[in-house]
């Protein structure tokens, strides 16, 4: 699905990234772990194509979508929670005012033989993209993330960071991008969140490679580490746990 051939990352004298090689297979779970610095949110960066490299490339399936959980949100001022998260389906909503519009020539005059080839159109891509059921999964996710149903509705700047960062991961989630890279997605979730985020990752359809500190989290979805360290990356097809004794044995 997607795979870094030998990335090299270099800043003065200090080389970051040292032919870098790996590949994420279609739902593939990694977690990409490293002390502070080593490289990992710029990896990232590289991967989601917003950060050149000095040598190496990424090679993507075709029509790959990604999706980057970013450490800093902003939303518009009169944002609720929930309509920030709605804003995942953005999209089909344009879609489905197409064929609104359509419908509504309909009902005023014959209407064209293009017209008529949109409106299957429309209406067969709505129901592929799940629009009729869009209300109910953005309140759903919310809900998993720990937002009481008042608290759906309520304005974004009477929250907290904290909580603005779950309505971007919830957004995030609901667009659901083939490939998502997750920095450090468990922060700011209480612990009936995270359980909530397992299981939907676990089932989540496309690959994931997230960073993240917490250990039982990182066994409860991954299915391997890869450790970025002194420039280099090794795979570790392991639970965090067996991947740290591993480590310390090659070391």
């Amino acid at each position: 699905m997607i795979e870094a051939s030998n990335i090299s990352l270099a800043f003065g004298p200090r080389t970051l990234l040292d032919n870098v090689s790996f590949q994420l297979a279609d739902r593939g779970r990694l977690c990409l772990a490293g002390s502070n610095g080593a490289g990992k949110s710029t990896l990232f960066g590289i991967l989601m194509g917003e950060v050149g490299c000095d040598s190496g490339r990424v090679i993507r399936s075709g029509g790959l979508r990604m999706g980057l959980l970013r450490q800093h949100a902003e939303f518009p001022e009169d944002a609720t929670a929930y309509s920030a998260a709605m804003k995942a389906f953005e999209d089909v909503t344009e879609k489905a005012a197409r064929l609104d519009a359509l419908h509504l020539a309909m009902g005023e005059r014959e209407l064209t033989e293009a017209e008529l080839h949109s409106l299957d159109v429309l209406q067969d891509a709505l129901l592929r993209e799940g629009y009729y059921t869009a209300e109910a999964e953005t309140r759903a996710v919310l809900h998993g993330l720990g937002f009481a149903r008042e608290q759906q509705d309520k304005r974004l700047s009477e929250l907290s960071g904290g909580w603005k960062m779950r309505v971007a991961l919830a957004q995030l989630l609901l667009r659901k991008p083939d490939v998502l890279l997750l920095d450090e997605p468990t922060n700011h979730l209480d612990l009936e969140s995270i359980l909530w985020l397992e299981g939907y990752l676990r089932n989540y359809p496309g690959a994931v490679l997230l960073i993240c500190h917490d250990r039982r989290f990182v066994d409860n979805v991954c299915e391997g580490v890869l450790d970025l360290r002194m420039g280099k990356a090794d795979l570790y097809p392991l639970p965090y746990t067996r991947y740290e004794e591993e480590r310390a044995l090659r070391v």
